[in-house]
C-alpha cells in the first residue's frame, strides 16, 4: 500500500521515450457481473441478471488531485468512458463531458480503492441516467502499491468489495447494483446488446407512454384506446354512517374589554436553584474540515468545499456510495 522507495518506469513513461504517442497509451478492461438489488427500476431489470461492460482511459492523463496518495483522472472526448449492458439496454457515458478515474492508496489511512464515476451519462429509453458507479474496496489496504493509474485489470481477488451501480436522478430515482466477478485487458469479456428489441409491454417509462406515431423506447408499453362507457350498474345499498368530521374552526374573537385597575403588587418569590451548565459550543480551529449529509446548507463561519461520494464501511450486503458536503471552518 505504501509507495516504495525505488519505482520502475510507469507505462506512460515507457511509451513517451519510444516514442508513442498519447492515443498509444490508452487502456480499456472489460468486466462482467451479476445484479444483486434491483430497486423502483422503470427497466423491466431482475436480480441475478447478468450484465457486462468496459471502460476505457489513458495512462498520460494528469493527475488533479490536490491530495496525497489520491489520485484523479479525469477523461474527456470518445473512447474515453463507461459502457455497462444489461439484457436489452445499455448505460454510457456522454464521452462529451467525460468521467473520472479515481485511485486512492490508502488517503488519510482508510482504505485502498479504485472508482469509476460518470456523472454525464446518455438517457436510456428517454429516462435520465443520474450516475454509474464502478468501485473496488480493501480495507487492508494492501491491494494498492501507487495512486497511478493501472496499466493492467485489477486483480479481484484483492478486493473483497466489487460493486457496480447505475443511478437515476431526482426526477426518476432508481438503483441497480451489482457484483463484479470478473476483469480483463482489452474487450474480452464484453457482451453487447441483443439486436432484439426489449419486451413490449413492460412498464419501462410509466411516465411517457409514447406519442401517436413515435415508436418511442421499444420495451415502452403499447399505449391503451379506451372503449365505449358500460351501463351503468345498479345502486348498491346504504351505506354505514361515516365518521365525526373535525372540529369547525375557532369563531371570531369578540371586542376586548375595559382595562382593569392595577392590583396590588405580590411578595418577591425566593430565587430559584441555578440551572445546569448548558453543552460546550463548537471548538474547532479555523481550517477544520466538516463532513455532513448532502444538501445540508453551511453551517455559519464555514465554506463549502465540495461534493464527495464516500465508501462505506463493509457491510452484508453491500450498499451503494455515501454523497456528502465537506465545509472548511473560516
Amino acid at each position: 500500500m505504501k509507495l516504495t522507495t525505488i519505482h520502475a518506469l510507469s507505462a506512460a513513461a515507457l511509451l513517451a521515450a519510444l516514442g508513442g504517442t498519447a492515443h498509444a497509451q490508452d487502456v480499456t478492461v472489460s468486466f462482467s457481473g451479476t445484479l444483486e438489488a434491483v430497486e423502483t427500476s422503470p427497466y423491466a431489470i431482475a436480480v441475478g441478471t447478468p450484465f457486462t461492460g468496459y471502460y476505457t482511459y489513458n495512462l498520460a492523463t494528469a493527475n488533479t488531485s490536490p491530495f496525497p496518495n489520491l489520485g484523479w483522472y479525469d477523461h474527456v472526448g470518445a473512447p474515453y468512458g463507461i459502457r455497462i449492458t444489461i439484457g436489452c439496454r445499455t448505460f454510457e457515458t456522454n464521452p462529451s463531458n467525460g468521467y473520472r478515474v479515481a485511485i486512492n492508496d490508502g488517503y488519510n489511512d482508510q482504505w485502498d480503492a479504485i472508482g469509476i464515476l460518470s456523472q454525464q451519462n446518455l438517457p436510456v429509453g428517454g429516462i435520465p441516467i443520474g450516475e454509474i458507479h464502478w468501485t473496488l474496496l480493501d480495507h487492508s489496504k494492501t491491494a494498492l502499491s501507487s495512486f497511478e493509474q493501472l496499466p493492467t485489470a485489477p486483480v479481484l481477488s484483492q478486493w473483497p468489495l466489487r460493486q457496480m451501480n447505475v443511478v437515476g436522478n431526482a426526477q426518476v430515482p432508481f438503483n441497480l447494483m451489482g457484483k463484479i466477478n470478473a476483469a480483463e485487458v482489452g474487450m474480452g469479456l464484453y457482451v453487447p446488446p441483443t439486436s432484439e428489441p426489449c419486451p413490449p409491454g413492460v412498464p419501462v417509462d410509466p411516465e411517457d407512454p409514447g406519442d401517436p406515431g413515435d415508436p418511442g423506447d421499444p420495451g415502452d408499453p403499447p399505449v391503451p384506446v379506451p372503449g365505449p362507457p358500460g351501463p351503468p350498474g345498479p345502486t348498491g345499498p346504504e351505506g354505514p354512517a361515516g365518521l365525526a368530521g373535525p372540529a369547525g374552526s375557532v369563531g371570531v374573537s369578540g371586542p376586548q374589554g375595559a382595562e382593569g385597575p392595577q392590583g396590588e403588587a405580590g411578595p418577591a418569590g425566593a430565587t430559584g436553584p441555578a440551572g445546569a451548565a448548558g453543552l460546550q459550543g463548537e471548538s474547532l480551529p479555523s481550517g477544520a474540515y466538516l463532513v455532513l449529509a448532502a444538501g445540508t446548507p453551511a453551517p455559519a463561519g464555514y465554506t463549502f468545499v465540495g461534493k464527495y461520494l464516500m465508501p462505506p464501511g463493509i457491510q452484508n450486503p453491500p450498499v451503494g456510495l455515501l454523497t456528502v458536503f465537506l465545509y472548511r471552518k473560516n
